[in-house]
């Protein structure tokens, strides 16, 4: 099967529109679109995006195999098991999945950790203010009664 088949296929099995794969890819609806249509190819990166948001080998998405590869395991993390990182926790390994299953996060987070970390910390913090400005108020209409 053609690669812009097989992203039909899966996009269609997870009731999704063009433009909800588009943004977890990171990529324009309309480049997504011409991936679709056969009209273009996406970057290695961009490839690798895509499989990790279907959770399918790159394989799989060109065509090399028609299996869809299964994760054997919740921690099936291959680059990292002859790493330093394989005494992950499970909880570490846990925090790892979920954010896997947010490719432009997880591909932020790649590039410059360190700064993403700081912007979700900052993010957290002003929810947390806002929720905690929210209890303060009120709903706005003080004691009245029903």
């Amino acid at each position: 099967m053609e690669f812009n088949k097989r992203l039909i296929e899966l996009r269609k099995s997870k009731g999704l529109y063009q433009a909800d794969v588009a943004k977890h890819v990171g990529v324009a609806r309309a480049t997504y679109g011409a991936y679709e249509q056969g009209n273009r190819q996406p970057d290695f990166d961009t490839l690798q995006s895509i499989a990790n948001f279907f959770e399918v080998s790159t394989d799989y998405l060109l065509g090399r195999t028609s299996t869809i590869q299964e994760p054997s395991s919740s921690y099936d993390i291959p680059v990292l098991k002859n790493s330093p990182l394989k005494n992950f926790t499970d909880a570490d390994y846990l925090l790892l999945q979920e954010i896997k299953k947010h490719p432009v996060l997880f591909n932020e987070l790649s590039v410059d950790p360190e700064k993403k970390v700081r912007e979700i910390v900052k993010l957290h913090k002003m929810k947390k203010l806002l929720l905690e400005d929210d209890e303060e108020l009120g709903d706005g209409f003080g004691d009245l009664k029903d």
